[in-house]
């Protein structure tokens, strides 16, 4: 926990930016205004169904390596994100989604969603590993109706 509290995701973030297209630099700028505001705590990091094992005693979380302190939007926008960008997901991240039933903070979610859209259109640049394409159109389309 010491460790990842001494880590400075935003000037990680900024470090990887560098570089970049506009429209991912203008979203981390953004998105990390917006987190660095919010009450933070563990959290999953990269918490989509792909990351789910489903045991006889429930589903169940893997892979933890992007576990780190952020809000807990940030998980909940990571499980809708990839699904809003591409709307190839059939409706599962917005029923998974409703069935948090804890409180959350919705305009954060947006903020978080919008950082993760950013996150990976950074990485499918960076890897060439991807069509950033659909990330790009997402980021442009939010940035304008600010």
């Amino acid at each position: 926990l010491q460790e990842m509290e001494a880590q400075d995701g935003g000037a990680e973030a900024r470090r990887l930016a560098v570089g970049a297209l506009p429209e991912i630099v203008a979203a981390i700028d953004r998105a990390l205004g917006a987190l660095a505001r919010a009450p933070q705590r563990i959290v999953h990091g990269d918490s989509h169904p792909g990351n789910v094992l489903w045991t006889a005693g429930g589903p169940l979380w893997s892979d933890w390596e992007d576990a780190h302190l952020a809000p807990l939007e940030w998980d909940l926008g990571c499980l809708v994100a990839a699904a809003r960008v591409h709307g190839n997901d059939f409706g599962w991240a917005e029923a998974a989604l409703a069935a948090h039933g804890g409180p959350f903070d919705a305009t954060l979610l947006e903020d978080c969603v919008d950082a993760r859209v950013a996150q990976g259109a950074a990485y499918l640049a960076a890897t060439g590993r991807g069509e950033v394409r659909g990330h790009l159109e997402w980021l442009r389309a939010r940035g304008s109706s600010d």
